[in-house]
């Protein structure tokens, strides 16, 4: 990515666009009575599947974010390594993991943020108007699952998360 025209870079740009995306429904709910086309979502998850590459994406609505990242994200995941290698290990590990999930949120106030869910440099570009994402396996969840999905092939430059 490069610099725009208004001397911000591309990488300072998508984070700024990111940021609004994010902080877009947690402004309407914490404005009811605002008039607006938009209804705030209240849970966790999307109307209808979404995909990750070519993995389908659950997305059934859930009441906190806890319980979303862990049935319809984390085990998944592993329900596919447990089918595809027979990964008794794996399975075990999990029985122990999974209930302590909601104490890694505990204290958290997480509002759904509209995600784009699979955020990495493989699905940011950069046109003369500015930055444009695409591949989205967009939900609503935790704003944070966005940032830590584009530390996993690499991050963005700096300036991304100092906008963001």
């Amino acid at each position: 990515m490069s610099y725009h025209s208004s001397g911000q870079s591309q990488y300072a740009q998508l984070g700024e666009n990111l940021a609004h995306l994010h902080l877009h429904n947690a402004n309407l709910l914490s404005s009811p009575n605002t008039q607006s086309d938009v209804s705030p979502v209240r849970q966790f998850g999307f109307d209808v599947p979404t995909c990750c590459g070519f993995i389908p994406q659950d997305n059934r609505w859930c009441d906190n974010w806890p319980e979303f990242y862990a049935k319809q994200r984390l085990k998944t995941q592993l329900d596919m390594i447990e089918d595809e290698y027979h990964d008794s290990e794996a399975r075990d590990l999990w029985a122990k993991l999974e209930p302590k999930i909601p104490s890694f949120f505990e204290g958290l106030d997480i509002k759904p943020a509209l995600l784009h869910g699979d955020l990495w440099g493989g699905n940011a570009a950069q046109t003369s108007s500015g930055p444009v994402v695409f591949d989205a396996a967009s939900c609503y969840g935790h704003s944070e699952f966005d940032l830590a999905i584009s530390t996993m092939f690499g991050a963005f430059s700096p300036e991304f998360y100092k906008s963001y």
